[in-house]
């Protein structure tokens, strides 16, 4: 059930709280899945589930993603990669509501800020600086276009798919994001977590894929991004 739970954050909640609290009054439980994970401890939590062979949830994996590029930057100051994912992984765990406190936004924005000296026009540093305006402040038209600018810089991205996906999400457009998110996962077939969001959206706009259809992750295959309503002009041609 914990792992069910943080497979669905933030799709049924943008907030874990609102998690525990809708699972302690619907099943009288004394604990929610994120307070029965904090009292387990997330590193023995995540290594018992790996022993079992279950794959973890992004949410867990970037909080403890955020414990490893820490490691990073203290061995090397300079390294603007290392920077620009610390400040995702701060700025994804503040967002979820993992930990809403002022030190994990302001360590989102002082990594950002870092890897903004080391390396200002870097697609990392770009890409990071769109997830921290999705995720800090939650200005979704600000990521759209910073989404777009690193979709130009790094044409074929699965990683630009699938941010313009989650705003698409965000601004309600169902079928963008679910076009979106083919195109990641064409791009990129085995990302868990591109599987994951794709599932949900079937869900969500309560479709069944077509198995008859050749595979998108078959040798040579480009998705089409004009296919994407809105997301052409964003990605391709860099309007918007």
């Amino acid at each position: 059930m914990c792992l069910y739970a943080a497979r669905r954050v933030p799709e049924i909640s943008d907030n874990v709280v609102d998690v525990d609290r809708a699972m302690r009054w619907g099943f009288a439980w004394e604990l929610g899945p994120f307070e029965i994970m904090d009292a387990i401890g997330l590193r023995a939590f995540a290594g018992q589930a790996r022993k079992e062979g279950r794959t973890l949830p992004a949410v867990i994996e970037k909080v403890r993603a955020a414990g490893f590029f820490e490691r990073a930057v203290q061995l090397d100051p300079n390294f603007a990669l290392a920077w620009a994912r610390l400040s995702r992984a701060h700025a994804a765990v503040y967002f979820v509501g993992t930990d809403t406190t002022a030190a994990r936004r302001d360590a989102a924005k002082k990594a950002l800020e870092t890897a903004q000296k080391l390396q200002p026009n870097s697609p990392e540093t770009q890409l990071a600086l769109g997830y921290y305006q999705y995720y800090v402040p939650r200005d979704y038209g600000l990521a759209k276009s910073t989404f777009g600018l690193v979709g130009r810089m790094l044409p074929g991205s699965s990683e630009v798919s699938a941010a313009l996906a989650f705003v698409a999400r965000r601004e309600g457009h169902w079928d963008e994001r679910h076009c979106l998110l083919e195109e990641a996962l064409a791009l990129d077939p085995r990302n868990v977590e591109f599987l994951n969001q794709t599932a949900i959206t079937y869900t969500m706009l309560s479709t069944i894929p077509d198995s008859t259809k050749a595979p998108r992750s078959s040798a040579g295959y480009r998705p089409q991004r004009a296919g994407c309503n809105g997301s052409k002009s964003q990605h391709s041609s860099g309007r918007g």
